[in-house]
Parts: structure tokens; C-alpha cells; sequence
């Protein structure tokens, strides 16, 4: 009798396992694709032109009750569409204590995915100590070149801005008084001519900087960190065929200005938030599936080490291969 019992409360356990392990299985492709969303958001460099996205073609076919409408797909940046799928993944046989750390992984990967903050006493109440310290080391983690290309603008191009900003002020107040015939000719004359000068300081001490740069001052990378910054190319050695100019159509902008003359202005977000949102569900993500599931054998790359395969960045790489399924 007592062994029957015994069997019976073995078998209750090992059901609420696997409950937990298919409710967990779930969750997964939601945390894969929100993985996605947030690599999108955070990182991605939006395509605009003159602060508009841009799209494939400019032809208007699609308009519904006289206003046109243009679907993700219609833009050249447009957000990736993909499918997701943990089918292959086999149920392993999980104790107690994994069953109970995989309710709470679960638990915390939807709270998360819901929209709520996680404090860093539950994080670690739930991970070990290794798995703690490896989430730590994906924070300061660089993923993508974006982090590295614009981690921080160069000083110059703050001064840069500051003085350009003055141009375009100066700018807007012509533009103000001229498209309502404000003021004498001589004064609109007067403002469009100091809109003028200020856009040639700013366009000299651009030019100075570039230089500088040429030159080695700011170090070897910056010329490619500052080409990254620029809004168009900047021409300065083509002499008097430049096609860079003095006034607020043709001078370069920093990416991430708001200004409606500014062409290639995007900038990834870069958000702090975002990537520790990323790095959470990453490492949930990992610890789960060595917790809950058997993964599908796939081929070894010739290339990669045994020390490369153990780390985060590995496991990632072969989760995602069965998760994320189907690239549309």
C-alpha cells in the first residue's frame, strides 16, 4: 500500500514536470521573438530621408478612402518577419528542485515579457552564482557593431551640433520672416546673410575636424567612427566639385538630428534598459533550456573551438537555430 502510494506521488511529480516543461516550451518562442524586437529597437539604424522612412518605390497604389497606406513591408528598413518553433525539443527528466527553478524562470519570463521590471534580488534568487556572474559579463557583452560605432559621439561633433544649431536658428528666423513678409528687405537681407556666416563657421570647423582626423589626432579608428556619424557623405577633398555647402539643405548633419533637411538621420537607440531586458531573457533562455530539454544534435563547425561551444554567446547560437525555426 505504502509503495503504491509512493509510486503514485512519483508519478504526480514527474506530470507536474512536464506540465511546467510544456508551459515553459511556450513561453520560449514569446522570449525568442522578443529577443528580435528588442535587437530591432535597440540596435537597428532606422532608414530615413529628410525625417521620413524610406520605401522601396515612391508610387502611391495603395490608397484606401483617399488616404495612402503603405504596409511594414513597403520600407526598406522593414522589421524581419520570423516564425518560431521549439517542436524539436525532447523533455528531460527534471527532479523537484529543477522542476521548481523552471516555474519560477517561467514565471519571471512572463513577467518580463508583460511589461514588468525585474529587481535584482528575485534574478538571483532564481539563478545560481555562475549564472548570475555570466548574465553580468553579457552586460557589458558587445553583440553588435552598432554599440561600438555609436557608443558616444565624439566631442567635435557636440561643438559641431552647438554651432549648427545657432545656423539653423538663425535660419528659421529668416525663413519665418520671409514667408510672411516680415520685416524691411534689408533686415530679412541682413538675417539670411548672418543665417549665411554662422553655416560657414560651422561648416570650417567640420572641415578642421576632418583634418584632424586625416592627420591621426583622434586615433586611427575615428575616421570610420566619424564617417558612421555623418547624415551623407562629406566630400571635402573633391575641392570645388564638393557637393557639401554653406547653407541648410546642403550642409552635413549628425545622425540623430531632427532636422527636416537632414537625409540618412537615423541612430540606434542604444538603450541601457533595452539591452538588460535582452541579457535577462537571454540568460533565462539558456538556463531553461539546459534545465528542461534535450536539443536535436546538430553538425559541429569545423572552426569552432570546445571553449567557444561553452560559452553564452554558443548556446545562444544553437538554441536559436531550433527556436527561431523558418526565416520568412
Amino acid at each position: 500500500m505504502e509503495h503504491a502510494k509512493a509510486q503514485r506521488r512519483k508519478k504526480a511529480r514527474k506530470l507536474d514536470a512536464v506540465a511546467i516543461q510544456e508551459a515553459t516550451r511556450e513561453t520560449l518562442t514569446r522570449v525568442a521573438k522578443r529577443i528580435d524586437d528588442i535587437a530591432y529597437e535597440n540596435y537597428h539604424i532606422p532608414a530615413l530621408l529628410y525625417q521620413g522612412r524610406v520605401r522601396h518605390t515612391q508610387g502611391h497604389d495603395n490608397v484606401v478612402g483617399g488616404v495612402v497606406e503603405f504596409a511594414e513591408s513597403d520600407y526598406v528598413d522593414a522589421k524581419p518577419e520570423h516564425t518560431y518553433n521549439t517542436s524539436a525539443f525532447g523533455l528531460e527528466q527534471i527532479d523537484d528542485a529543477q522542476t521548481v527553478k523552471l516555474h519560477k524562470i517561467n514565471v519571471l519570463m512572463n513577467d518580463i515579457l508583460d511589461g514588468m521590471s525585474v529587481r535584482t534580488t528575485r534574478l538571483r534568487s532564481i539563478l545560481s552564482e555562475s549564472e548570475y556572474s555570466s548574465y553580468e559579463t553579457t552586460l557589458e557583452e558587445i553583440r553588435h557593431s552598432e554599440e561600438i560605432l555609436y557608443d558616444e559621439m565624439p566631442e567635435f561633433l557636440k561643438t559641431y551640433n552647438k554651432k549648427l544649431n545657432k545656423a539653423d536658428l538663425m535660419n528659421g528666423r529668416y525663413e519665418k520672416m520671409a514667408g510672411t513678409n516680415a520685416g524691411t528687405t534689408t533686415t530679412r537681407t541682413k538675417v539670411s546673410r548672418q543665417a549665411e556666416k554662422l553655416y560657414e563657421e560651422a561648416l570650417e570647423y567640420l572641415e578642421e575636424q576632418y583634418g584632424c582626423v586625416e592627420r591621426g589626432d583622434y586615433g586611427a579608428d575615428m575616421r570610420a567612427r566619424l564617417d558612421a556619424w555623418m547624415d551623407r557623405d562629406v566630400d571635402f577633398d573633391k575641392g570645388y566639385d564638393r557637393t557639401v555647402g554653406i547653407d541648410a539643405d546642403a550642409i552635413p548633419r549628425v545622425r540623430g538630428s531632427k532636422s527636416h533637411f537632414a537625409q540618412s538621420s537615423g541612430k540606434p537607440k542604444l538603450s541601457k534598459r533595452l539591452k538588460r531586458e535582452e541579457s535577462v531573457l537571454m540568460m533565462l533562455l539558456v538556463v531553461a533550456c539546459d534545465i528542461a530539454y534535450v536539443l536535436p544534435e546538430i553538425p559541429k563547425q569545423p572552426a569552432q573551438t570546445q571553449e567557444q561551444k561553452d560559452t553564452l554567446k554558443s548556446k545562444m547560437n544553437k538554441l536559436r537555430e531550433f527556436i527561431y525555426g523558418e526565416r520568412d
